[in-house]
């Protein structure tokens, strides 16, 4: 077979042999390597493939250390006479040899390499392809904390006692940190696995168990079942004392949880969602669950949230456990749509794999839209179709709005780029598979799922299979315009960067309406070079045809097309006092700009109020795109404000979540001295009747519903931080009467919202109290009430303490979990502490970075901190600290000046918006009056701010 090779790969293996030096075992100690121009390759080479491999672990878990050693035999197809075969592996070997099917031994060296952890073997002789080898490695390796390859948690299982659980994390490239392997999802190659461990314990792998041998040393073997052909991201194995609940599902395949015996009982709201769901799933992709047996391993502090692995799902424990009387609705609703998710991923991700890490977002669209759609069908009351769209599309909206944002089938190598595009660029592929939902109908697209789980079962697909099977099950239906293909249309979509602005100007003398289009970018500072383009379904509605319920296109804008007029038909018609409306129940992934005289026509349809003609997701779509364009500079503010005045009227809380987001961006904007005579002042009259109608106190009626539960918080948190009276009396009076009872006061949904604004003016004694509760819970949706409220504490020295305590691991029997320090941090400067978390960082960065991590989290973290600055010291302090953060390597000189970029934004909108907005608000309780106090406040930090700057720049 001739297999073309990258250069990048031949530049390697020659590097390896000139450069490096040679050796009989490889180093677990990463080395520096010199720089050089060329480009790294982080690929294996095609010289050999991988097609069994036989996996021997041995644990000391139970006896609490956390060393392991190990043994694989890979067997090994070669695809080309070669001298070289390239593996992965961070760990150290003490053995290896290569022998061929007549058991003869080749002599090798090896060479690694710190940068790529590609380990390159050499052989003496050529290696062919009409000959069979084994490749066999011992190795010894160690169970980190970082839920990263093989890794341990400590629980509390009976009370007073600690136990461990050892388990695996093999995706997007943390295989090689658990045993050495071809660490590339496109190998599907079936597993042999031995675990050896405590025989107190249990091992749980892909596989059912096939025997279990017994040790004279207290230890067993547990022998699985071999797998089917798999990638090796996709393998699991546990050794843990969990207990275990069984029931069994379709064709009578036993599913099993497995938790904490403390905690067993509270699985079986997870157990008996999973099996209709699993049916559910086996029944829309027309296609049978292929393995014997299927697990849930419930994990605390699980990074990833959950995995996938083949037969054997990991989840972290918010997401399985169930306490009657704890949980709450959001809560209830996460977890199955979390299970649903995982469910999805036995047909997206493991029957049907990929080649490569770009390609992972086809499986995770389909998994992460079908948490969604299909979770609704078990929970209908929920509108969770709706929160798809206010929760994943407008923050996917946001997240793709800027110019350095990639397309989500951009092709990577370097494993952080991986995990970066699998953190990030996903959801923006689960929404554009929604556009296609809405595009192809509801069957034609099921359809479509079917044939490509069908035609791609067992192999490794790649974009160019999922568009060319959807074509060919689309073309029969006559869904799209003649001369345009399906694939020609995904490809827009996901082979471009970021998405369209739609722009929309009427003209009211011709009756026209003159359609553009250009990518939209939410800084004023870029521009789009490529001009890029797309296919853009346009669904519509108008005031004088409100056809809310048809989301089919009437009519395409075509990537290319430099602009589409339409007028009225037999369809559609309208004159010049009527709305019109695009992108009917916001299926389109794409952002919509109106003529001003058609933003305030819209503005005023939804001041009318109930019964609303436009349905709840325009709605929505309507104030994140109205906001979001001002902060564009797009569109004057008083436009959205115009818009979003009319929430007043406004009882669905998906609705509210969507507002929700910009009224609290302004008002960490527009705080300071003006505050409570403008903004605040706003913000607490369009919360007044809501919070006067749902209580602050929980109803406790069971007919209650959904929609006021979930509504009771965002009012109830807007209000307080409005600064209403009634609001902070109400929150204190709960949060001490709690502490001083012992019994809880506040409602269940959302309880941080209530122990914040509570704590915010509560008493010492009454801190401890809830800091006290925190440390003595062990289920993480309790904990998760107060490590999202404790810092909301009004003195900085207790915050600053509680913040300290997060980066002590030793010498204190309370640990928090990674989850809870970004949300104790987080909480900080959300609520007044912007400086303590400043100091903190500068006190405490190098333990910060041993026990946070510098990741995309933190990142994120500090673009938010840059609204919260308002005062010049600390302007200064947040620049020195960034300066810090790069002096010691923790963040990149391109990150700094991101941030820096993000906090001179903030500044520059202020003083561009913020008398607007303040007359705006002036003229809306007294019409006709004009006020300009804002721009002497504003002035002086504006200037202070510039200097500062200027000197760091």
């Amino acid at each position: 077979m001739l297999v073309k090779i990258p250069l990048c790969v031949l530049f390697l293996f020659f590097s390896v042999i000139i450069v490096a030096t040679i050796h009989t075992e490889w180093q677990d100690v990463l080395k520096s390597e010199s720089s050089t121009t060329n480009p790294v390759c982080y690929r294996l080479s095609n010289f050999t493939e991988p097609t069994h491999y036989e996996l021997w672990i041995e644990t000391h878990i139970g006896e609490e250390i956390l060393e392991y050693s190990g043994t694989v035999a890979i067997s090994l197809r070669v695809l080309e006479p070669t001298h070289y075969i390239t593996i992965h592996s961070t760990l150290r070997s003490d053995f290896y040899s290569l022998v061929d099917r007549n058991n003869r031994r080749i002599n090798v060296t090896t060479a690694w390499s710190a940068v790529t952890e590609i380990v390159t073997f050499t052989t003496i002789e050529e290696i062919v392809p009409s000959m069979n080898y084994t490749l066999n490695i011992s190795f010894l390796g160690k169970l980190n904390d970082q839920s990263r390859g093989f890794f341990y948690r400590r629980y509390q299982d009976d009370p007073g006692r600690q136990s461990f659980i050892a388990t695996t994390y093999l995706h997007s490239g943390n295989a090689r940190f658990a045993f050495p392997c071809f660490d590339e999802p496109r190998y599907r190659t079936p597993f042999l696995i031995h675990i050896t461990h405590d025989a107190a314990f249990e091992a749980i792998s892909n596989m059912p168990v096939v025997s279990i041998v017994n040790r004279t040393d207290g230890y067993v073997t547990t022998n699985f079942e071999v797998t089917p052909p798999t990638s090796v991201n996709l393998i699991s194995m546990t050794v843990t004392e969990y207990a275990s609940k069984t029931e069994l599902g379709p064709r009578d395949i036993p599913i099993t949880i497995y938790a904490p015996k403390s905690f067993i009982q509270e699985v079986d709201f997870a157990l008996n969602f999973s099996l209709p769901a699993m049916v559910h799933v086996e029944q829309y992709v027309d296609f049978e669950y292929p393995l014997p047996k299927l697990d849930f391993i419930s994990i605390l502090d699980f990074i990833p949230g959950a995995m996938e692995n083949w037969g054997t799902f990991v989840f972290d424990s918010m997401y399985m456990l169930y306490k009657e009387g704890s949980t709450t609705q959001s809560q209830m609703m996460l977890m199955a749509r979390i299970i649903t998710h995982e469910l999805i991923h036995n047909y997206f991700g493991s029957l049907v794999g990929v080649k490569w890490w770009t390609d992972m977002w086809m499986m995770e669209a389909f998994a992460n839209f079908g948490e969604f759609y299909i979770t609704e069908y078990f929970l209908p009351g929920y509108r969770m179709r709706e929160l798809y769209v206010t929760e994943v599309l407008h923050k996917s909206l946001v997240q793709h709005g800027f110019i350095e944002a990639r397309s989500v089938s951009t092709y990577v190598e370097e494993p952080r780029q991986v995990r970066r595009i699998l953190e990030e660029y996903l959801s923006k592929a689960g929404v554009t598979v929604r556009m296609f939902y809405y595009i192809l109908g509801e069957d034609v697209f099921e359809k479509c799922v079917q044939a490509f789980v069908r035609e791609m079962a067992y192999k490794n697909a790649e974009y160019k299979d999922l568009y060319n099977i959807f074509e060919q099950v689309v073309e029969p239906y006559d869904l799209l315009p003649e001369d345009l293909k399906l694939s020609k249309v995904m490809e827009s979509w996901f082979e471009q960067s970021g998405y369209p602005l739609l722009i929309v100007e009427r003209n009211y003398k011709t009756n026209e309406i003159i359609l553009n289009q250009q990518r939209f970018l939410s800084s004023r500072n870029e521009s789009d070079q490529s001009n890029s383009s797309w296919y853009i379904p346009l669904s519509m509605s108008t005031s004088r045809e409100p056809n809310m319920d048809d989301t089919t296109p009437w009519t395409w804008m075509r990537a290319g097309q430099k602009n589409v007029i339409l007028k009225p038909d037999q369809q559609y018609s309208w004159e010049e006092d009527d709305w019109i409306l695009f992108n009917i129940y916001q299926t389109g992934y794409f952002r919509i700009n109106y003529d001003t005289q058609n933003w305030r026509l819209l503005a005023k349809e939804l001041h009318q109020g109930y019964p609303f003609r436009i349905p709840p997701l325009n709605r929505a779509q309507l104030i994140d795109d109205s906001f979001n364009l001002a902060y564009a500079d797009i569109i004057d503010f008083p436009i959205a404000l115009d818009i979003i005045k009319y929430v007043t009227k406004e009882d669905n809380h998906n609705i509210w979540q969507a507002a929700n987001r910009h009224l609290l961006s302004l008002n960490r904007r527009l705080d300071g001295l003006s505050y409570e005579k403008y903004f605040g002042r706003f913000l607490q009259h369009i919360t007044d009747e809501h919070f006067d109608k749902l209580d602050v106190f929980e109803n406790i009626n069971p007919n209650e519903s959904i929609a006021e539960t979930f509504l009771r918080p965002i009012i109830v948190d807007l209000a307080c931080r409005a600064g209403s009276g009634k609001c902070l009396t109400a929150t204190r009076v709960l949060v001490m009467a709690e502490s001083m009872t012992g019994h809880r006061l506040v409602p269940r949904e959302v309880s941080s919202v209530y122990y914040c604004h509570g704590l915010k003016n509560a008493n010492l004694e009454t801190f401890e109290y809830f800091r006290n509760k925190l440390h003595s819970l062990y289920h993480e949706q309790e904990r998760s009430h107060f490590s999202n409220s404790l810092t909301c504490f009004h003195d900085r020295d207790t915050v600053l303490n509680v913040l300290e305590s997060t980066i002590v691991l030793e010498g204190q029997e309370f640990v928090y979990s990674n989850l809870e320090r970004h949300a104790l941090l987080a909480t900080a400067f959300r609520n007044g502490h912007i400086r303590v978390v400043i100091d903190f960082f500068q006190e405490h960065h190098q333990d910060i970075a041993m026990v946070y991590g510098f990741s995309l989290t933190l990142d994120a973290l500090f673009r938010e901190m840059t609204a919260h600055l308002h005062l010049d010291e600390d302007i200064e302090a947040f620049l020195t600290l960034l300066e810090t953060l790069e002096g010691y390597g923790h963040i990149s000189d391109i990150q700094r000046k991101r941030i820096i970029d993000e906090t001179e934004h903030n500044f520059e909108w202020v003083k561009d918006n913020k008398i607007e907005i303040e007359m705006w608000i002036q003229n809306y309780f007294e019409p006709g009056t004009v006020n300009a106090v804002g721009e002497i406040i504003f002035s002086i930090p504006l200037l202070i701010f510039a200097t500062i700057l200027t000197n760091v720049q």
